[in-house]
């Protein structure tokens, strides 16, 4: 384990859709094993794998018609994100789900209104999104 870098406690970052792809669920749960936390950043395309639970963290971005289950994301430990031009739509849509929402954004002043009575967070639009 050592020889990895890895120390029990130490946060691995799986990203770049991992779900699709085959062996994932696995690795997930041998870095478990060892003491890893798990943080998966997915588009939600695949749907919601069996192994949801093992993972720490799950940072998934919205698609409207997405396989994934976005009421299993859990409160104060997952996170979905929205970048797109139906903000309100969004809202609507993810107002029952007891998950943190985030939005990406040009103007933060432009969505102010739209959630200042919510808990969403707001990120405004630098450069690239691909280099997130």
């Amino acid at each position: 384990m050592f020889t990895l870098g890895l120390q029990k406690g130490n946060w691995v970052v799986l990203r770049n859709d991992p779900v699709g792809e085959r062996g994932c669920g696995v690795l997930v749960m041998g870095l478990k094993q060892l003491g890893v936390r798990v943080e998966v950043e997915d588009n939600g395309l695949y749907g919601t794998p069996g192994w949801f639970p093992q993972v720490d963290r799950w940072i998934i971005w919205y698609h409207q018609n997405s396989k994934f289950n976005y009421g299993a994301l859990r409160p104060r430990q997952d996170m979905l994100i929205y970048r797109g031009d139906d903000i309100v739509g969004f809202l609507e849509e993810t107002d029952k789900l007891e998950v943190l929402r985030a939005i990406i954004t040009e103007d933060r002043k432009e969505v102010w209104d739209l959630v200042r009575t919510r808990e969403v967070r707001v990120y405004e639009k630098k450069g690239d999104l691909d280099a997130i």
